[in-house]
Order: C-alpha cells, then structure tokens, then sequence
C-alpha cells in the first residue's frame, strides 16, 4: 500500500514538473522552447517508462501540455519567420528604394548631361550657322563686286571691239608700222602667233587711250554717244600710234643691250651674283602680257632702268663685294615687300603698285645714282611704305 502511494506520488510530482515545464516554454525564446520541449519530452517518456500504470489517468493532459508546447514553439518559429521575412521584405524594399533612387539619380545625371551635351551642339550649331551665313554673306558679297567688275570689264572690251569696227580703216594702216615685241628674255625665238597677240594687245591699248576706255570716264550707253566719242578719238587715233612705238622701240632697244652684257658678263665668275639678280629684275620687268598692262608713261621709264641694270652689271664684275654690300638691304626689303603684298587688303592696291615701281627707282639710285630718279626715293622710306601696309584703316 504504501509502495502505491509513493508510486502515486512520485506521478504528481513528474506531472507537476512537466506543466511548470511547458508554463516556462511559453515565456522563454525560441531556443530555450526548444530546449525545454526536448527536456519535457524526454522525462515523460521516463515517467511513462516507470509507471506505465499510475500515470496512464493522466496521459490527455501530459499530450494536451505537449501539444500546447510544440504550438508555442511553432508559433515562435512562425512569428521568427514573419519577423525575418518583414526585415527581408523592409531590406528589399529600402534595397529596392536605393536602387530607384539610384537609377533616377543616373537617370537625371544622363539627362543633365544629354541636355547640357544638347545644348552645347545647339549653340555649336547656332555658331556654326552663324559663322557659315557671315561667311556666305560675305562670300556673296565678294562674288557681287567680282561679278560687278567682270561685266564693267565686258561691257567696256564689248564698246572698245565696236570702236575698233568703227574704225577698222585707219587701225589697218597702223597696224602696218606698228614695232616687234621686245625680246624673250629667256632667249626664245618670236613666232609669227606671238607678233600677232602682242599687236592685238598693242592695238587695243591704242584704241583705248585714243576713246578714253582706260579711264574712269564712262562708256557710251546710246548711238549719239558712241558717235560723239568716236569723231573726237579717231584724229587721236595716229598719234597714240606713234608715241606707243616709240614707247616700245626705245624699252626694246635697251633690253637688247642688257641681254647682251648679261651674255658677256656670264663668262665672268665674279660678276655671277649680280647676273642672277638682274636676271630676275629683268623677267618681272617684261612678263609675256606686259603690253596688257603697263601705263605708257611708265613704259617710258623702262630705258632708264635697263640702263641703270647695265651700269650696275660692269661694276658687278670689276668689285663684287661692293655690289654685294650695295644689294643686300635692297633684297631683304623685297623680301618684305612680297611677303607683306600677299595680305594687302584690296584698297591698298595702289600703295602696292607704287612701293613696287619705287624698287626700280631704288635700283637705280643704289647701283647707278649718276641716272637720278624722278623723285626721291632711300631704303629708310621704302622701308616704311611697306611697314605702312596694312596699318591704314578705312572708317
């Protein structure tokens, strides 16, 4: 009997052990749940194991306990996971937050800098636009005064070819006695289609000065007109003849004297310098359209300067050095003069032509002063006209 009562006894007791168990696995965390089930568990089986009799009354509420426990722990595991995939679910959110946050913040610097990129193609492009129509607008206004001057040229070459039918009788009996051109200086031989185009070109300087077509004075634009010009330039026709000829025979006459000292001189090794400058004077001075061109009173001076070249060359030979000393501050001011000439704006056309026959004089009063020049002329002054180019401004 009184082993009974112990057995019953000892019952309560595992039973009062296993509910303050299960009470504690209610409050505890999710690893002492854990632990406290496996505890709960094992010593009920231990009870069982000992008493299988006295403690079988007893067994519905020792189940019920470990349910109620194994309930807890799963909804500890379940509140776990919920917590975990709310932090999961927060990260991912704030994870995804960032990253549109980031996608918008380079979406916006790509934007900045497409827009900032855009407009700097567009003011690019407005420049580009801008540059190109001055440019265009200047070119078109290039292209006037061109175009302008080219039919000024035409209309006047059209008046002079009618003047020249008008008085096609006395230009025959001119063009008879009119001179041969001068002599290639490369020593080429005159063909008869030379002599024909230096005549047409010497005719029509003829005609020109005879109908006042090589000035500024205006062109006929009616028959009264025309006419009027024509009577008054036929009478004149003659005379202009014979000052050209005359103008051209004299330039000729000396040109062949200078060629032939420069012939002689060449068997000379000491005079070999100044030959090759003369050589060059000498070619500028008789292009093949010369007679096109040259203003019969400059024409004039030609004799002067072939003579100054031909004084020059005898002393070349005799003292070299001294001519050498003489030429150098000449060509290093033509070398300025060609250099500055290239970027000489349109107006200073005149200056242009005037330093460059101002080198023929300078020539003349360096190598042979005794010929005196028409007007005073230095290194220092020629110097400065070609310093002067480009600095004049028209307002």
């Amino acid at each position: 009997m009184w082993l009974l009562l112990s057995g019953l006894e000892y019952s309560s007791l595992v039973l009062l052990l296993l509910l303050a168990c299960v009470r504690a696995a209610a409050a505890t965390s999710s690893s002492s749940s854990s632990y406290s089930l496996h505890t709960y568990l094992h010593l009920s089986k231990v009870s069982t194991m000992e008493t299988p009799s006295n403690s079988e009354s007893h067994l519905p509420e020792v189940a019920s306990a470990a349910a109620a426990a194994e309930d807890s722990e799963d909804m500890l595991v379940a509140a776990e996971d919920q917590v975990a995939s709310s932090s999961a679910a927060a990260t991912a959110e704030d994870s995804e937050d960032m990253l549109v946050a980031a996608e918008d913040q380079v979406a916006s610097s790509s934007a900045a800098a497409a827009a900032k990129d855009c407009e700097d193609m567009l003011v690019a492009a407005q420049d580009e636009g801008a540059a190109e129509d001055g440019e265009d607008k200047l070119v078109v206004a290039e292209d006037e005064v061109v175009s302008s001057a080219a039919a000024a040229e035409a209309s006047r070459r059209g008046v002079g070819r009618l003047f020249m039918l008008a008085a096609r009788r006395e230009l025959s009996a001119i063009a008879e006695g009119l001179p041969p051109p001068p002599a290639a200086v490369d020593g080429a031989l005159q063909t008869r289609a030379i002599r024909d185009t230096f005549h047409a070109a010497l005719l029509g300087r003829i005609v020109d000065s005879a109908f006042s077509l090589d000035g500024d004075a205006p062109i006929p634009r009616h028959k009264a007109a025309f006419d009027a010009q024509l009577s008054a330039g036929i009478p004149r026709l003659e005379g202009l003849s014979t000052l050209w000829s005359q103008r051209v025979i004299a330039a000729s006459l000396e040109l062949d004297k200078t060629l032939a000292a420069l012939k002689t001189a060449g068997k000379h090794p000491s005079g070999r310098a100044a030959i090759i400058d003369l050589e060059a004077q000498i070619a500028a001075l008789f292009p093949a359209d010369l007679i096109a061109w040259i203003p019969v009173a400059r024409l004039e001076r030609y004799p002067r300067y072939l003579r100054a070249a031909q004084t020059r060359l005898t002393r070349a030979v005799t003292d070299p050095r001294k001519d050498a000393e003489k030429l150098a501050p000449v060509a290093a001011l033509w070398s300025s003069f060609v250099a500055k000439q290239r970027h000489a704006r349109e107006d200073e056309a005149g200056d242009v032509r005037e330093i460059r026959w101002l080198f023929e004089e300078l020539r003349v009063a360096v190598f042979a002063p005794e010929l005196k020049t028409p007007v005073p002329v230095s290194v220092k002054r020629v110097s400065e006209m070609i310093a002067a180019l480009g600095q004049r401004r028209v307002w």
